[in-house]
């Protein structure tokens, strides 16, 4: 006793076709609105702040955080809003900024070179330890 399934064909080029505009904002922007996604309903599925949601609509990227979690926002947005990751992925490439925005400064999480240490170097130095 054989079944057989039917599968409804869905051309997703046609469904995932990215409409373009000048910048990754606009288009990320324009996406979400076409589809009636809210920034709030954005933040709810993708758990991104929509301070952050905003700032990347805004192409503000100087609010921004370093550009591998910019990263992981835009691939988070595309796989909701059912867009081209790769190629959303390549404008951020081209028009993102190719440092980190933000350096980390938290004392607790850069280390700090004490006197003790810095003897330490200098006797490996000296002696050709290390």
């Amino acid at each position: 006793m054989q079944q057989r399934m039917q599968a409804e064909i869905i051309d997703l080029a046609e469904h995932q076709k990215l409409r373009r505009r000048d910048t990754l904002g606009q288009t990320l922007r324009l996406e979400r609105e076409a589809r009636g996604v809210t920034v709030e309903e954005l933040h709810e599925i993708t758990k991104i702040k929509t301070e952050m949601i905003e700032a990347l609509e805004a192409d503000d990227h100087e609010t921004l955080p370093a550009p591998v979690f910019v990263q992981g926002f835009i691939k988070a947005i595309c796989q909701y809003l059912e867009l081209p990751v790769r190629e959303v992925l390549a404008i951020y490439g081209a028009e993102g900024p190719k440092l980190p925005a933000r350096v980390m400064t938290n004392e607790l999480l850069v280390p700090q070179s004490t006197w003790w240490m810095r003897l330490v170097a200098w006797l490996k130095r000296l002696f050709r330890l290390g």
